[in-house]
Protein backbone atom coordinates (compact mmCIF):
# COMPACT_ATOMS: atom_id res chain seq x y z
CA UNK A 1 0.00 0.00 0.00
CA UNK A 2 1.28 3.35 -0.66
CA UNK A 3 2.38 5.99 1.64
CA UNK A 4 -0.47 8.26 -0.34
CA UNK A 5 -3.14 5.48 0.58
CA UNK A 6 -1.87 5.25 4.06
CA UNK A 7 -1.94 8.98 4.73
CA UNK A 8 -5.56 9.31 2.99
CA UNK A 9 -6.62 5.93 5.74
CA UNK A 10 -5.18 7.59 8.34
CA UNK A 11 -7.22 10.61 8.07
CA UNK A 12 -10.70 8.69 7.23
CA UNK A 13 -10.34 8.96 3.94
CA UNK A 14 -10.41 6.40 0.93
CA UNK A 15 -8.81 7.39 -2.73
CA UNK A 16 -11.01 5.40 -5.74
CA UNK A 17 -10.71 5.79 -9.48
CA UNK A 18 -13.71 7.72 -11.42
CA UNK A 19 -14.82 7.77 -14.73
CA UNK A 20 -12.85 8.64 -17.38
CA UNK A 21 -9.98 7.54 -15.34
CA UNK A 22 -9.78 10.69 -13.30
CA UNK A 23 -8.89 10.63 -9.23
CA UNK A 24 -11.44 11.03 -6.45
CA UNK A 25 -11.97 11.00 -3.10
CA UNK A 26 -14.54 9.11 -0.90
CA UNK A 27 -14.38 11.60 2.25
CA UNK A 28 -15.44 9.91 5.42
CA UNK A 29 -16.27 11.97 8.64
CA UNK A 30 -17.20 11.73 12.04
CA UNK A 31 -19.35 13.97 14.20
CA UNK A 32 -17.69 15.40 17.11
CA UNK A 33 -19.59 17.76 18.13
CA UNK A 34 -23.04 16.40 19.11
CA UNK A 35 -25.39 14.61 20.99
CA UNK A 36 -25.84 11.45 18.57
CA UNK A 37 -22.22 9.95 17.50
CA UNK A 38 -22.55 9.51 13.89
CA UNK A 39 -20.48 8.57 10.47
CA UNK A 40 -21.05 10.89 7.40
CA UNK A 41 -19.60 10.26 3.55
CA UNK A 42 -19.20 12.55 0.70
CA UNK A 43 -20.99 9.88 -1.13
CA UNK A 44 -24.24 9.23 0.58
CA UNK A 45 -23.78 6.17 2.84
CA UNK A 46 -25.11 7.51 6.57
CA UNK A 47 -23.52 5.99 9.89
CA UNK A 48 -21.24 3.02 8.22
CA UNK A 49 -17.99 3.89 7.88
CA UNK A 50 -17.40 1.32 4.69
CA UNK A 51 -13.25 1.46 5.40
CA UNK A 52 -13.25 0.14 9.01
CA UNK A 53 -17.26 -1.35 8.73
CA UNK A 54 -17.77 0.73 12.06
CA UNK A 55 -21.29 1.29 12.39
CA UNK A 56 -23.83 3.45 13.55
CA UNK A 57 -25.83 6.06 15.03
CA UNK A 58 -24.49 6.13 18.46
CA UNK A 59 -26.95 7.82 21.00
CA UNK A 60 -25.47 9.20 23.60
CA UNK A 61 -21.83 9.58 21.69
CA UNK A 62 -19.75 6.50 23.68
CA UNK A 63 -22.44 5.44 25.40
CA UNK A 64 -22.14 2.15 23.38
CA UNK A 65 -26.07 2.07 22.24
CA UNK A 66 -26.20 2.12 18.88
CA UNK A 67 -29.00 2.47 16.60
CA UNK A 68 -28.22 1.05 13.01
CA UNK A 69 -25.65 -0.15 11.26
CA UNK A 70 -25.60 2.20 8.06
CA UNK A 71 -28.40 4.01 5.79
CA UNK A 72 -28.45 6.04 2.45
CA UNK A 73 -30.63 7.45 -0.15
CA UNK A 74 -32.58 5.15 -2.60
CA UNK A 75 -33.99 7.38 -6.12
CA UNK A 76 -36.98 5.28 -7.86
CA UNK A 77 -37.65 6.66 -11.67
CA UNK A 78 -39.25 5.34 -14.91
CA UNK A 79 -37.70 6.48 -17.98
CA UNK A 80 -38.58 6.26 -21.52
CA UNK A 81 -36.08 4.10 -23.22
CA UNK A 82 -36.44 3.08 -27.20
CA UNK A 83 -40.33 3.35 -26.80
CA UNK A 84 -40.24 1.35 -23.59
CA UNK A 85 -40.72 2.64 -20.21
CA UNK A 86 -37.89 1.20 -18.26
CA UNK A 87 -37.90 1.09 -13.97
CA UNK A 88 -34.94 2.19 -12.96
CA UNK A 89 -33.79 2.62 -9.01
CA UNK A 90 -30.46 4.36 -7.69
CA UNK A 91 -28.93 3.75 -4.41
CA UNK A 92 -26.32 5.06 -1.79
CA UNK A 93 -26.47 2.31 0.54
CA UNK A 94 -26.80 -1.32 -0.22
CA UNK A 95 -27.42 -3.38 2.71
CA UNK A 96 -26.04 -6.51 2.16
CA UNK A 97 -22.89 -5.10 0.65
CA UNK A 98 -22.18 -1.83 2.27
CA UNK A 99 -22.14 -0.10 -1.49
CA UNK A 100 -22.79 3.21 -2.40
CA UNK A 101 -23.09 3.97 -6.59
CA UNK A 102 -22.77 7.31 -5.99
CA UNK A 103 -19.70 9.57 -7.04
CA UNK A 104 -18.51 12.82 -5.05
CA UNK A 105 -18.73 16.54 -6.85
CA UNK A 106 -20.45 17.12 -10.31
CA UNK A 107 -21.49 14.44 -12.44
CA UNK A 108 -23.03 16.45 -15.08
CA UNK A 109 -21.69 19.66 -17.38
CA UNK A 110 -21.99 22.84 -16.02
CA UNK A 111 -21.71 26.41 -17.83
CA UNK A 112 -19.54 27.95 -15.42
CA UNK A 113 -15.82 27.73 -16.67
CA UNK A 114 -13.54 26.06 -14.10
CA UNK A 115 -12.65 23.37 -11.69
CA UNK A 116 -15.93 23.31 -8.72
CA UNK A 117 -14.32 22.77 -5.22
CA UNK A 118 -17.62 20.25 -5.13
CA UNK A 119 -15.94 16.87 -3.98
CA UNK A 120 -15.11 17.78 -0.12
CA UNK A 121 -17.30 16.62 2.36
CA UNK A 122 -17.39 19.95 4.45
CA UNK A 123 -18.08 19.72 8.30
CA UNK A 124 -18.64 22.83 9.58
CA UNK A 125 -16.68 22.23 13.17
CA UNK A 126 -13.28 22.76 11.13
CA UNK A 127 -14.67 26.58 9.61
CA UNK A 128 -14.73 29.87 11.40
CA UNK A 129 -18.75 31.27 11.04
CA UNK A 130 -17.89 34.38 10.36
CA UNK A 131 -15.53 34.20 7.90
CA UNK A 132 -15.88 31.03 6.52
CA UNK A 133 -12.30 29.74 6.36
CA UNK A 134 -11.01 26.45 7.43
CA UNK A 135 -9.57 26.34 10.96
CA UNK A 136 -9.16 22.95 10.95
CA UNK A 137 -6.02 20.55 10.99
CA UNK A 138 -5.17 17.70 8.11
CA UNK A 139 -6.28 16.76 5.69
CA UNK A 140 -4.94 19.02 3.48
CA UNK A 141 -7.13 18.79 0.95
CA UNK A 142 -9.78 20.93 2.75
CA UNK A 143 -7.49 23.68 3.49
CA UNK A 144 -7.59 25.56 -0.31
CA UNK A 145 -11.76 26.03 0.29
CA UNK A 146 -13.51 27.73 2.24
CA UNK A 147 -17.65 27.21 3.86
CA UNK A 148 -19.69 26.59 0.92
CA UNK A 149 -23.06 27.47 1.91
CA UNK A 150 -23.33 31.45 2.21
CA UNK A 151 -25.89 33.53 2.64
CA UNK A 152 -27.90 36.15 0.37
CA UNK A 153 -30.13 39.36 1.63
CA UNK A 154 -33.21 38.36 0.09
CA UNK A 155 -32.80 35.26 1.29
CA UNK A 156 -33.34 34.17 4.89
CA UNK A 157 -31.07 31.56 6.08
CA UNK A 158 -33.49 28.53 7.95
CA UNK A 159 -33.06 24.44 7.64
CA UNK A 160 -35.08 24.40 4.88
CA UNK A 161 -32.98 26.64 3.41
CA UNK A 162 -29.53 26.86 4.97
CA UNK A 163 -27.65 29.13 2.16
CA UNK A 164 -26.92 28.85 -1.20
CA UNK A 165 -24.19 26.45 -1.91
CA UNK A 166 -21.63 28.08 -3.63
CA UNK A 167 -19.14 25.90 -6.25
CA UNK A 168 -16.58 27.88 -6.73
CA UNK A 169 -14.22 28.82 -4.04
CA UNK A 170 -13.17 31.69 -5.34
CA UNK A 171 -17.00 33.21 -5.08
CA UNK A 172 -17.22 32.55 -1.89
CA UNK A 173 -16.03 35.61 0.12
CA UNK A 174 -18.34 38.64 1.16
CA UNK A 175 -19.70 41.19 -1.24
CA UNK A 176 -17.64 39.97 -3.73
CA UNK A 177 -19.51 40.83 -7.80
CA UNK A 178 -21.96 39.21 -9.62
CA UNK A 179 -23.57 37.05 -6.39
CA UNK A 180 -23.02 39.15 -3.54
CA UNK A 181 -23.52 36.93 -0.76
CA UNK A 182 -23.10 38.78 2.75
CA UNK A 183 -21.52 35.78 5.05
CA UNK A 184 -21.37 31.84 5.39
CA UNK A 185 -24.66 30.55 6.03
CA UNK A 186 -24.61 28.36 9.35
CA UNK A 187 -27.72 26.72 10.45
CA UNK A 188 -29.05 28.61 14.13
CA UNK A 189 -29.21 26.32 16.48
CA UNK A 190 -27.31 23.50 15.15
CA UNK A 191 -24.13 22.20 16.37
CA UNK A 192 -22.64 20.82 13.92
CA UNK A 193 -23.28 20.63 9.97
CA UNK A 194 -22.35 18.03 7.03
CA UNK A 195 -22.43 19.42 3.91
CA UNK A 196 -21.84 16.99 0.37
CA UNK A 197 -22.40 16.99 -3.40
CA UNK A 198 -22.56 13.57 -5.21
CA UNK A 199 -24.20 11.86 -8.35
CA UNK A 200 -24.91 8.93 -10.39
CA UNK A 201 -23.15 9.38 -14.12
CA UNK A 202 -20.31 6.64 -12.99
CA UNK A 203 -21.69 3.56 -14.24
CA UNK A 204 -18.36 1.32 -12.79
CA UNK A 205 -20.05 2.10 -9.49
CA UNK A 206 -23.06 0.21 -9.95
CA UNK A 207 -23.15 -3.07 -8.92
CA UNK A 208 -24.30 -6.76 -10.94
CA UNK A 209 -24.21 -4.73 -14.19
CA UNK A 210 -21.60 -3.90 -17.01
CA UNK A 211 -22.07 -0.26 -18.58
CA UNK A 212 -23.51 -1.15 -21.74
CA UNK A 213 -26.26 -3.20 -20.58
CA UNK A 214 -26.76 -0.16 -17.99
CA UNK A 215 -27.02 2.65 -20.12
CA UNK A 216 -29.10 0.14 -22.14
CA UNK A 217 -31.63 0.28 -19.27
CA UNK A 218 -31.63 3.61 -19.71
CA UNK A 219 -28.72 4.49 -16.90
CA UNK A 220 -27.34 7.17 -15.73
CA UNK A 221 -31.08 8.82 -14.29
CA UNK A 222 -29.35 11.78 -14.25
CA UNK A 223 -29.16 12.65 -10.48
CA UNK A 224 -27.11 15.58 -8.99
CA UNK A 225 -27.73 15.46 -5.41
CA UNK A 226 -26.51 17.88 -2.21
CA UNK A 227 -26.67 16.16 1.16
CA UNK A 228 -27.06 18.27 4.12
CA UNK A 229 -26.87 16.80 7.32
CA UNK A 230 -27.87 18.59 10.90
CA UNK A 231 -27.53 17.72 14.25
CA UNK A 232 -27.70 18.77 17.91
CA UNK A 233 -25.44 18.51 21.22
CA UNK A 234 -27.87 19.98 23.81
CA UNK A 235 -31.55 20.81 24.22
CA UNK A 236 -34.87 18.97 22.73
CA UNK A 237 -32.96 17.67 19.81
CA UNK A 238 -29.83 16.52 21.31
CA UNK A 239 -30.77 13.12 19.96
CA UNK A 240 -31.84 14.02 16.54
CA UNK A 241 -29.68 13.96 13.27
CA UNK A 242 -31.58 15.28 10.12
CA UNK A 243 -30.70 14.39 6.46
CA UNK A 244 -31.87 16.84 3.67
CA UNK A 245 -31.40 16.12 -0.10
CA UNK A 246 -31.76 18.51 -3.18
CA UNK A 247 -32.18 16.35 -5.84
CA UNK A 248 -32.12 17.93 -9.21
CA UNK A 249 -32.60 16.11 -12.53
CA UNK A 250 -29.69 17.27 -14.27
CA UNK A 251 -30.41 14.98 -17.57
CA UNK A 252 -32.29 15.41 -20.50
CA UNK A 253 -34.97 12.84 -20.07
CA UNK A 254 -38.36 13.77 -18.32
CA UNK A 255 -38.66 11.11 -15.57
CA UNK A 256 -41.71 9.86 -14.56
CA UNK A 257 -43.47 8.52 -11.43
CA UNK A 258 -39.96 8.84 -9.11
CA UNK A 259 -39.74 8.04 -5.51
CA UNK A 260 -37.05 9.61 -2.80
CA UNK A 261 -36.51 7.01 0.02
CA UNK A 262 -34.60 6.59 3.15
CA UNK A 263 -33.03 2.68 3.93
CA UNK A 264 -31.61 1.81 6.90
CA UNK A 265 -30.63 -1.49 8.74
CA UNK A 266 -31.43 -1.01 12.16
CA UNK A 267 -29.49 -3.04 14.92
CA UNK A 268 -30.36 -2.12 18.69
CA UNK A 269 -27.87 -4.08 20.56
CA UNK A 270 -27.99 -7.44 18.44
CA UNK A 271 -29.08 -7.99 15.37
CA UNK A 272 -31.71 -10.45 15.31
CA UNK A 273 -34.06 -9.65 18.05
CA UNK A 274 -35.24 -5.73 16.32
CA UNK A 275 -39.06 -4.72 15.68
CA UNK A 276 -40.10 -2.29 13.25
CA UNK A 277 -43.68 -0.87 12.61
CA UNK A 278 -45.57 2.40 11.26
CA UNK A 279 -46.79 4.86 13.55
CA UNK A 280 -50.23 4.82 12.90
CA UNK A 281 -52.16 6.48 15.58
CA UNK A 282 -51.07 9.62 13.88
CA UNK A 283 -50.24 8.83 10.21
CA UNK A 284 -49.69 12.52 9.42
CA UNK A 285 -46.34 12.44 11.44
CA UNK A 286 -44.51 10.29 8.68
CA UNK A 287 -42.97 8.43 11.43
CA UNK A 288 -41.58 4.88 11.70
CA UNK A 289 -39.92 3.32 14.63
CA UNK A 290 -37.83 0.41 15.69
CA UNK A 291 -37.22 -0.91 19.33
CA UNK A 292 -35.83 -4.43 20.38
CA UNK A 293 -36.77 -7.34 22.39
CA UNK A 294 -33.85 -8.25 24.57
CA UNK A 295 -32.25 -5.44 25.65
CA UNK A 296 -35.19 -2.90 26.09
CA UNK A 297 -35.52 -4.44 29.69
CA UNK A 298 -32.50 -4.01 31.23
CA UNK A 299 -30.42 -2.16 33.48
CA UNK A 300 -29.17 -0.15 30.87
CA UNK A 301 -32.22 0.47 28.37
CA UNK A 302 -32.16 1.01 24.99
CA UNK A 303 -34.67 3.34 23.56
CA UNK A 304 -37.19 3.81 20.60
CA UNK A 305 -35.31 4.65 16.99
CA UNK A 306 -38.13 6.59 15.70
CA UNK A 307 -37.69 7.79 11.56
CA UNK A 308 -39.61 10.04 10.29
CA UNK A 309 -40.10 12.01 6.39
CA UNK A 310 -39.58 15.69 7.21
CA UNK A 311 -40.22 16.86 3.37
CA UNK A 312 -40.68 15.30 -0.04
CA UNK A 313 -41.82 16.87 -3.00
CA UNK A 314 -45.23 17.93 -3.41
CA UNK A 315 -46.73 18.24 -7.11
CA UNK A 316 -48.89 20.46 -9.29
CA UNK A 317 -51.94 18.93 -11.27
CA UNK A 318 -49.85 16.88 -14.01
CA UNK A 319 -48.12 15.34 -11.08
CA UNK A 320 -44.46 16.99 -11.98
CA UNK A 321 -42.42 18.83 -8.95
CA UNK A 322 -44.05 22.13 -7.31
CA UNK A 323 -41.63 23.71 -4.96
CA UNK A 324 -43.75 26.79 -4.76
CA UNK A 325 -45.85 23.96 -2.72
CA UNK A 326 -42.97 23.24 -0.17
CA UNK A 327 -44.16 24.48 2.95
CA UNK A 328 -47.24 22.67 2.61
CA UNK A 329 -45.89 19.29 2.79
CA UNK A 330 -45.51 19.77 6.75
CA UNK A 331 -49.60 19.53 6.85
CA UNK A 332 -50.29 18.08 3.73
CA UNK A 333 -47.31 15.50 3.04
CA UNK A 334 -47.98 11.79 3.52
CA UNK A 335 -45.74 8.77 3.31
CA UNK A 336 -46.08 6.94 0.35
CA UNK A 337 -44.51 3.75 2.12
CA UNK A 338 -43.08 1.92 4.81
CA UNK A 339 -41.14 -1.14 4.54
CA UNK A 340 -40.18 -3.55 7.42
CA UNK A 341 -38.15 -6.58 6.06
CA UNK A 342 -35.86 -9.43 6.41
CA UNK A 343 -32.53 -9.68 4.71
CA UNK A 344 -33.87 -12.89 2.50
CA UNK A 345 -36.58 -10.62 1.39
CA UNK A 346 -33.82 -7.44 -0.82
CA UNK A 347 -34.82 -7.01 -4.00
CA UNK A 348 -31.67 -7.00 -6.02
CA UNK A 349 -32.56 -5.78 -9.69
CA UNK A 350 -33.60 -2.14 -10.58
CA UNK A 351 -36.82 -3.21 -11.52
CA UNK A 352 -37.72 -4.96 -7.91
CA UNK A 353 -36.06 -1.97 -5.92
CA UNK A 354 -38.41 0.26 -8.41
CA UNK A 355 -41.64 -1.71 -7.30
CA UNK A 356 -39.99 -2.39 -3.93
CA UNK A 357 -40.09 1.20 -2.88
CA UNK A 358 -43.21 2.39 -5.13
CA UNK A 359 -45.87 -0.01 -4.85
CA UNK A 360 -47.76 2.06 -1.85
CA UNK A 361 -48.02 -0.33 1.10
CA UNK A 362 -47.70 0.16 4.53
CA UNK A 363 -46.16 -3.05 6.90
CA UNK A 364 -46.36 -3.38 10.16
CA UNK A 365 -44.47 -5.66 12.50
CA UNK A 366 -43.61 -8.51 11.94
CA UNK A 367 -41.93 -9.85 14.97
CA UNK A 368 -38.28 -10.03 16.25
CA UNK A 369 -35.37 -10.53 13.91
CA UNK A 370 -32.91 -9.04 11.51
CA UNK A 371 -34.93 -6.07 9.84
CA UNK A 372 -34.35 -3.25 7.27
CA UNK A 373 -36.36 0.09 7.03
CA UNK A 374 -37.49 2.03 4.35
CA UNK A 375 -39.65 5.22 4.11
CA UNK A 376 -40.41 6.36 1.17
CA UNK A 377 -42.79 9.20 -0.67
CA UNK A 378 -45.47 9.09 -2.96
CA UNK A 379 -44.36 9.41 -6.46
CA UNK A 380 -44.22 12.60 -8.52
CA UNK A 381 -42.08 13.36 -11.93
CA UNK A 382 -39.38 15.35 -12.85
CA UNK A 383 -38.57 17.20 -16.14
CA UNK A 384 -35.01 18.17 -16.89
CA UNK A 385 -33.69 20.86 -14.69
CA UNK A 386 -36.50 20.47 -12.02
CA UNK A 387 -35.52 19.87 -8.31
CA UNK A 388 -36.80 17.37 -5.45
CA UNK A 389 -36.30 18.12 -1.90
CA UNK A 390 -36.46 15.20 0.68
CA UNK A 391 -35.71 15.27 4.36
CA UNK A 392 -35.44 12.42 6.87
CA UNK A 393 -34.91 12.97 10.72
CA UNK A 394 -33.51 9.73 13.05
CA UNK A 395 -34.68 10.71 16.79
CA UNK A 396 -33.94 8.67 19.87
CA UNK A 397 -36.82 8.19 22.09
CA UNK A 398 -36.10 8.23 25.79
CA UNK A 399 -32.57 6.23 25.78
CA UNK A 400 -32.78 5.93 29.30
CA UNK A 401 -35.99 4.86 30.24
CA UNK A 402 -37.96 2.68 27.66
CA UNK A 403 -40.26 0.58 28.91
CA UNK A 404 -41.46 -1.84 26.04
CA UNK A 405 -44.52 -2.49 28.04
CA UNK A 406 -45.33 1.49 28.40
CA UNK A 407 -47.01 3.79 26.75
CA UNK A 408 -44.47 6.33 25.33
CA UNK A 409 -47.29 8.38 22.88
CA UNK A 410 -47.33 11.73 24.12
CA UNK A 411 -43.36 11.66 24.10
CA UNK A 412 -42.65 10.40 20.68
CA UNK A 413 -45.51 12.62 19.30
CA UNK A 414 -43.82 15.50 20.89
CA UNK A 415 -40.40 14.70 20.00
CA UNK A 416 -41.29 14.22 16.38
CA UNK A 417 -43.60 17.40 16.56
CA UNK A 418 -40.44 19.69 17.71
CA UNK A 419 -38.23 17.93 15.39
CA UNK A 420 -40.41 19.29 12.26
CA UNK A 421 -40.36 22.42 14.11
CA UNK A 422 -36.99 23.10 13.75
CA UNK A 423 -37.07 21.59 10.34
CA UNK A 424 -39.02 24.42 9.45
CA UNK A 425 -37.41 27.25 11.01
CA UNK A 426 -39.55 27.49 14.48
CA UNK A 427 -37.40 26.79 16.91
CA UNK A 428 -39.64 26.76 19.87
CA UNK A 429 -38.44 27.96 23.17
CA UNK A 430 -38.86 24.50 25.27
CA UNK A 431 -39.91 24.29 29.33
CA UNK A 432 -37.17 22.13 30.71
CA UNK A 433 -38.27 18.59 32.19
CA UNK A 434 -37.57 17.46 35.46
CA UNK A 435 -33.99 16.94 36.44
CA UNK A 436 -32.57 18.48 33.20
CA UNK A 437 -30.04 20.80 33.37
CA UNK A 438 -32.19 24.10 31.89
CA UNK A 439 -32.76 27.91 32.14
CA UNK A 440 -34.50 28.57 34.76
CA UNK A 441 -36.16 32.35 34.11
CA UNK A 442 -35.41 33.38 31.04
CA UNK A 443 -32.83 35.20 29.77
CA UNK A 444 -31.70 39.02 30.89
CA UNK A 445 -29.73 41.46 28.76
CA UNK A 446 -28.21 44.68 30.24
CA UNK A 447 -27.88 47.50 28.64
CA UNK A 448 -30.24 46.61 26.07
CA UNK A 449 -30.31 48.29 23.76
CA UNK A 450 -26.69 48.08 23.61
CA UNK A 451 -23.67 50.17 21.65
CA UNK A 452 -20.98 47.72 21.52
CA UNK A 453 -20.73 45.29 24.81
CA UNK A 454 -24.41 43.52 26.99
CA UNK A 455 -23.89 41.15 29.41
CA UNK A 456 -26.04 37.95 29.59
CA UNK A 457 -27.84 36.91 32.85
CA UNK A 458 -29.39 33.64 33.20
CA UNK A 459 -29.86 30.99 36.08
CA UNK A 460 -29.32 27.31 35.46
CA UNK A 461 -31.26 25.12 36.92
CA UNK A 462 -29.05 22.30 37.71
CA UNK A 463 -25.20 21.65 36.88
CA UNK A 464 -24.68 21.61 32.94
CA UNK A 465 -23.38 23.12 29.00
CA UNK A 466 -24.79 26.10 27.77
CA UNK A 467 -24.72 26.92 24.44
CA UNK A 468 -25.31 31.18 23.67
CA UNK A 469 -25.78 32.00 19.88
CA UNK A 470 -26.56 35.50 18.47
CA UNK A 471 -28.26 35.37 15.87
CA UNK A 472 -29.14 38.06 13.72
CA UNK A 473 -32.22 39.19 11.29
CA UNK A 474 -31.27 37.14 8.55
CA UNK A 475 -31.24 33.93 10.46
CA UNK A 476 -27.37 34.17 10.43
CA UNK A 477 -25.47 33.13 13.62
CA UNK A 478 -22.61 35.83 13.84
CA UNK A 479 -21.59 34.59 17.34
CA UNK A 480 -21.32 31.39 19.14
CA UNK A 481 -20.19 30.23 22.35
CA UNK A 482 -20.43 26.61 24.26
CA UNK A 483 -20.00 26.88 28.30
CA UNK A 484 -19.52 23.55 29.02
CA UNK A 485 -19.10 23.34 32.75
CA UNK A 486 -21.87 25.28 34.65
CA UNK A 487 -22.94 24.73 38.32
CA UNK A 488 -26.82 25.54 39.12
CA UNK A 489 -27.21 29.23 39.83
CA UNK A 490 -26.70 32.64 38.48
CA UNK A 491 -24.74 32.56 35.61
CA UNK A 492 -23.36 36.07 33.50
CA UNK A 493 -21.82 36.46 29.92
CA UNK A 494 -20.32 39.92 28.39
CA UNK A 495 -21.05 39.37 24.78
CA UNK A 496 -19.07 41.92 22.31
CA UNK A 497 -21.16 43.54 20.00
CA UNK A 498 -18.72 45.80 18.32
CA UNK A 499 -18.20 44.16 15.47
CA UNK A 500 -21.86 43.55 14.44
CA UNK A 501 -24.00 45.86 12.30
CA UNK A 502 -26.82 47.80 13.93
CA UNK A 503 -29.99 46.09 14.19
CA UNK A 504 -32.11 43.50 16.00
CA UNK A 505 -30.68 40.25 17.40
CA UNK A 506 -32.42 37.18 18.68
CA UNK A 507 -29.75 36.09 21.35
CA UNK A 508 -30.58 32.25 22.78
CA UNK A 509 -29.11 30.05 25.33
CA UNK A 510 -29.76 26.34 24.85
CA UNK A 511 -29.40 23.95 27.64
CA UNK A 512 -29.98 20.30 27.75
CA UNK A 513 -33.48 21.32 28.57
CA UNK A 514 -34.45 23.62 25.97
CA UNK A 515 -34.02 26.69 24.75
CA UNK A 516 -34.70 30.74 26.07
CA UNK A 517 -34.30 33.36 23.98
CA UNK A 518 -34.29 37.33 24.00
CA UNK A 519 -33.99 40.43 22.02
CA UNK A 520 -31.32 42.65 21.85
CA UNK A 521 -30.91 45.85 19.62
CA UNK A 522 -27.67 47.26 18.85
CA UNK A 523 -27.50 50.62 17.86
CA UNK A 524 -24.54 53.15 16.84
Amino acid sequence: MSQRMLALLGAGMLAASAAMGQSIVLDIRHSTNSNAGYVATNYGIFGLNPVTAESGFTVPVNSGKTYFFGSGLWFGARKMVDGRMNDLTFITYNPNSGASWAIPGEGYASSTPGVPATSILYHSSNYDRETGLYTGSAPPIDNAYRWPLWAQASVPVRPMSPGTFVPFDADRVANAAPYNFVAPAFVPGVAEEFVARFHDADLTRYEKYAGAELASLGYPIGLQTQQNIYSWKIGPLKNAVILQYTIVNAGTDTLHDCVASQIWDPDLGSSDNDHGDFYTRRPELRTAFNWTDAEGRGDNPYGVLTTTMLEAPMIDANGFVDNTRRADFRGEGRAGVFKNWAIAEDPSTPAQRYMFISDEKIDRDKGAGDRRGLLASRTFSMRPGDTAYFAIGFTVLDVASWDPGQDRSIELEGLVETMTDAYYGQFPIAAAPAGAAGVKSGVSLMPNPARDRSTIGFTMASHGAATISVVDGLGRTVMHTTLDDLAAGEHRQELDMSGVPQGAYIITVATAGGLAAARLQVVR
